[in-house]
C-alpha cells in the first residue's frame, strides 16, 4: 500500500540561512497529525539564550503554505485554514517583529499548499510548486516584493512535487530538493533557481530521496536535506539522514545523523555554524524537540523545546 498522502497531513516551513539572527520565529501550523487540529500560535525562540517566548497569535490559524522572512518582517502566505485539507487559501500575514503585530499584505496570484518558500536577497520571497488543489500538484513559481507589496509570475520548476525542501543559498540563488512524486515515490532531484536570470537548472541529485524532511543553509555554500521519509513503489519509511550539498562542488556528501527521525518540522539556520530542526511528526505525534546542528563540528546538540509540538508551521528569522 503507498503512503499517499492527504494534503492535510503533511508539509514543513525551512528557512534559510540567517546572519546571526537573534530569533527564530514559528507561527500557526497544527497541533495534532490525525485530525489535524489548527494552531494559531506564535512563538519566538531566542538562539542566545536558549529559551521561548509566546507573541501575538498569527491573525488566522492556517498550515502547510510558506514561512518567509524579509528585514524585520516575518510571513506566513498561502497554505490552508482547514482540517480536511479543503481550505487552500490565498492570504499573506506579515509579522513585524519589532512590533509584535500582524498586517494583512497582498494576497498571493494562487494559493500552495506543501509548498517550498524560500527568500533571496533583501526584498523577495518565493512560493514554489505544492498542491493546488486537493489532487493536483503544481509547477508554478510566485515572487513577492517586500517593497511592492506585490506578486509576479515567474518560471515555473522543472516538475511540480509536494513536501519538498527549498533553501537559499546565496543573494541569486536556491536548491528545490527531494519532494513527493506521486504518493508512491520520493524524489532525489535537485534543481537551482537563479533570481537574476529567472530561470532553473539541473543539479547533482541527492544521496537518497526523501520528501517531508527539513531545510536550512549554513554559510554561502552548503545547505541541508535532514530527516524526512523515503519511498518507492509505496515502501518505505522515516529517516534520520543528514545529506549536504555543497553549491561550489554541485556534490553532495552525508553528514551526522539528526538524533530522531521526524516526518516534518520546520529547519532554520541563525548563525554562520549553526542551524535548528523544530518540532514536526514523530510516530504519528507532534514533537517538541529542537535539535541544534553545528557544521564546524558535524555534530548535533539538544537545546529547549518547543512548549507545544507543532507541524506544517510557518517559519521565520530575525
Amino acid at each position: 500500500m503507498g503512503f499517499i498522502r492527504a494534503p492535510h497531513m503533511a508539509g514543513w516551513a525551512s528557512l534559510a540561512a540567517g546572519a546571526n539572527l537573534s530569533n527564530i520565529y514559528v507561527f500557526g501550523g497544527v497541533t495534532s497529525y490525525i485530525g489535524a487540529t489548527l494552531t494559531n500560535r506564535s512563538t519566538a525562540y531566542n538562539v542566545s539564550g536558549d529559551s521561548w517566548a509566546s507573541k501575538t497569535n498569527i491573525t488566522t490559524a492556517k498550515r502547510g503554505g510558506g514561512g518567509a522572512s524579509v528585514g524585520t518582517l516575518c510571513y506566513a502566505a498561502t497554505g490552508d485554514t482547514t482540517s480536511n485539507g479543503t481550505g487552500y487559501t490565498t492570504t499573506n500575514y506579515a509579522y513585524d517583529t519589532s512590533g509584535n503585530s500582524w498586517a494583512t499584505k497582498t494576497a498571493i496570484t494562487a494559493s500552495h499548499s506543501q509548498c517550498g518558500c524560500s527568500t533571496i536577497g533583501t526584498d523577495k520571497f518565493y512560493e514554489v510548486a505544492g498542491w493546488n488543489s486537493s489532487t493536483v500538484r503544481h509547477t508554478a513559481n510566485h515572487e513577492y516584493s517586500k517593497t511592492g507589496d506585490s506578486w509576479a509570475t515567474k518560471t515555473a520548476v522543472t516538475t511540480g512535487y509536494i513536501n519538498l525542501v527549498f533553501c537559499t543559498m546565496d543573494t541569486d540563488k536556491a536548491y528545490y530538493m527531494g519532494g513527493d512524486v506521486d504518493g508512491n515515490n520520493s524524489a532525489s532531484t535537485n534543481y537551482q533557481y537563479s533570481q537574476s536570470g529567472n530561470s532553473w537548472a539541473t543539479k547533482t541529485a541527492m544521496t537518497a530521496s526523501k520528501l517531508q524532511g527539513v531545510g536550512f543553509t549554513i554559510g554561502t555554500d552548503k545547505t541541508y536535506a535532514i530527516t524526512g521519509q523515503t519511498f518507492t513503489s509505496g515502501s518505505g519509511g522515516s529517516v534520520t539522514t543528514n545529506y549536504q550539498y555543497s553549491q561550489s562542488g554541485n556534490s553532495w556528501a552525508t553528514k551526522t545523523a539528526i538524533p530522531a527521525s521526524r516526518n516534518t518540522g520546520s529547519g532554520s539556520s541563525p548563525t554562520s555554524d549553526t542551524g535548528h530542526v523544530v518540532a514536526g511528526i514523530v510516530a504519528s505525534s507532534p514533537t517538541t524537540t529542537n535539535y541544534q546542528y553545528s557544521q564546524s563540528g558535524n555534530s548535533w546538540a539538544t537545546k529547549t523545546a518547543i512548549g507545544t509540538g507543532s507541524d506544517q508551521a510557518f517559519v521565520g528569522g530575525v
